[in-house]
């Protein structure tokens, strides 16, 4: 019984979130946020189901890895790889703890709290049932979140990192079967690297494109949020930060593995086509073997459409920060604008600072003036005496 419930107790998880997330985007919702979680979680739960599915390809996945340790050298760095992964899940469970606190003591919840109160659908008896539920719906988000976040990425970085560094053993051991005119186990061994990592991108390259995307999207509105609330609260902040640097960890813990083994897959074919030219004498014999199938490209993809590359990275991460930046930047203004602030420019005291000081400023002025330097001075940090000396140095020339 114990068994039956620890190995279906992540389903009943997903099935409980996706359904009362459900209910409250039917039923309660109000922002964009919630519709951006459920978006995130929905196309999370389909990697995972994709991963659960492959459950026998990861263990031949493994089996493969491990023959390839018999034939390629032991190297002793393999010894990291144990006290990384401790180190990473100890990391992401604080993590996790992390942000479940930060909800449960952050402005969201009280806002949640205060739709269900004014909600006309709910008796007044289940509306503290309700509240009960949303919190542990919002709680189970976070966890259902992070646990395919932690597991599927966390396993394909290591088994990355575990396989780039038996394409290096066999760069280094190459050079010295050319020395030993041994070419039959140079091909022997590329073989089995070509088979395992063309293995491993078959099953594997759905979810790494679900994942990449919703640490894209994840990003994005990350930042975003970090622009838009104005409420000054902190822990909002801080869980938008920590929750971005997740979703950034989550990319380079796919992309930058991935990129760097088509790098040495890339380095093993070169080697493998100059064969030929290190043994003349079976030039024509080996040609022949290279051209059977050895020199066709290999490599980690995104379902089989984009090869990662490093580049992938740095160009996803400059565009999702500018128009996360761009776009929270544009709905801050438009929430001012509702709210009825008396905007004249978007800074008044930049632009035309000559000709305002020969105008004479009435009262009526001068107090928008101040108003608006307490907005700006809070928006931006400045000091609110600042604004209003300007002010006062225009009314006094």
């Amino acid at each position: 019984m114990d068994l039956v419930i620890s190995r279906y107790s992540f389903k009943y998880i997903l099935l409980f979130t996706s359904t009362s997330q459900c209910v409250w985007l039917l039923v309660f919702s109000q922002t964009k946020r919630d519709w951006t979680e459920f978006i995130l979680f929905f196309l999370q739960t389909t990697a995972y189901i994709s991963v659960y599915r492959s459950r026998s390809e990861i263990r031949l996945l493994l089996k493969y890895i491990s023959r390839l340790s018999k034939l390629l050298r032991y190297n002793g760095r393999q010894n990291i790889f144990r006290s990384s992964v401790l180190i990473y899940c100890i990391f992401t469970a604080l993590a996790t703890v992390i942000l479940e606190l930060t909800y449960y003591y952050s402005k969201i919840r009280d806002t949640e709290h205060e739709v269900i109160r004014n909600s006309s659908f709910i008796p007044e008896i289940l509306k503290c049932f309700c509240m009960v539920v949303r919190d542990i719906s919002f709680g189970m988000v976070i966890l259902g979140l992070h646990c395919t976040l932690v597991s599927f990425p966390g396993f394909y970085c290591f088994v990355c990192k575990y396989f780039n560094l038996k394409l290096n053993e066999f760069l280094s051991t190459s050079k010295i079967l050319i020395v030993q005119k041994d070419y039959r186990r140079i091909f022997k061994i590329y073989q089995e690297l070509a088979r395992v990592l063309t293995f491993m991108d078959d099953f594997l390259c759905y979810s790494a494109f679900v994942f990449v995307l919703c640490g894209m999207v994840g990003l994005f509105w990350s930042i975003c949020s970090f622009i838009l609330f104005f409420d000054f609260d902190y822990l909002i902040y801080f869980c938008s930060f920590v929750v971005s640097m997740h979703y950034l960890m989550m990319m380079q813990m796919i992309i930058l593995p991935a990129s760097d083994i088509n790098l040495g897959a890339q380095m093993a074919r070169d080697v493998i086509i100059s064969l030929p030219g290190w043994f003349p004498q079976q030039y024509d014999e080996l040609k022949i073997r290279i051209r059977r199938g050895l020199n066709k490209k290999i490599g980690l993809t995104l379902w089989k459409i984009y090869k990662i590359d490093k580049s992938l990275f740095i160009s996803a991460i400059g565009t999702l920060i500018t128009y996360g930046v761009l776009v929270g930047t544009h709905k801050n203004f438009d929430f001012w604008k509702k709210k009825n602030v008396p905007f004249v420019k978007p800074y008044p005291f930049v632009g035309s600072v000559v000709q305002n000081l020969r105008r004479p400023l009435h009262d009526t002025e001068l107090q928008r003036y101040q108003e608006l330097g307490k907005i700006y001075g809070l928006r931006l940090r400045l000091p609110e005496g600042f604004l209003n000396s300007l002010c006062w140095a225009r009314r006094l020339s």
